[in-house]
């Protein structure tokens, strides 16, 4: 296993829109009347956790991964791509990546470190407005673990230079969430 310490820079921003599982969402929503109050929607999409603050859920990494290795054959291969070598043997730790913004997401807002985007999106062919958490200036430090030896640190380095330029990570990519490799070691 070969372990490549990582750091990338954001060169669009970051929209993030965390699943909400119903029963949160009953919690936050129990005993309203009336119409719904979507003025804090936000902060419901916010990748957040006490202890880390705003973080960056590894899989969106390795999604950008696994969708830019389509692009790579595999040399001797004929027409074979590293997808599937990716999706198996190429893993992105911490599972949890920390953005290294730990104040309440209210005091981000202020500080105008986390700006929130408003815009109308398409729910079961309608269009609703919804409020979704953005970062600007965004960077992240993580690892990749490369499990298998015939996975060239220099395709992997590829990939990753690609999946930052054209699929990027959270929501509404490729507009949001591209990046450039800035530490690849």
């Amino acid at each position: 296993m070969e372990t490549i310490k990582v750091r990338i820079e954001g060169t669009a921003p970051l929209m993030q829109h965390r699943y909400v599982f119903k029963d949160e969402l009953a919690q936050k929503t129990q005993k309203k009347t009336g119409a719904k109050d979507y003025s804090d929607e936000w902060k419901t999409g916010l990748h957040w956790d006490d202890v880390l603050g705003v973080f960056e859920p590894a899989s969106h990494i390795e999604g950008a991964l696994i969708k830019a290795a389509v692009n790579f054959q595999i040399t001797g291969k004929g027409k074979k791509t590293y997808k599937d070598l990716f999706k198996s043997a190429v893993f992105v730790t911490p599972d949890y990546i920390p953005h290294g913004l730990k104040d309440s997401p209210e005091k981000l807002l202020e500080s105008g470190k986390l700006t929130v985007d408003k815009r109308l999106v398409r729910v079961n062919n309608s269009g609703v407005e919804r409020m979704r958490p953005m970062l600007r200036n965004w960077s992240l430090e993580f690892d990749i673990e490369v499990h298998d030896p015939q996975i060239p640190r220099e395709v992997v380095k590829e990939v990753l230079d690609l999946a930052g330029k054209q699929y990027g990570i959270g929501d509404f990519r490729p507009r949001y969430g591209r990046f450039m490799v800035t530490r690849f070691e």
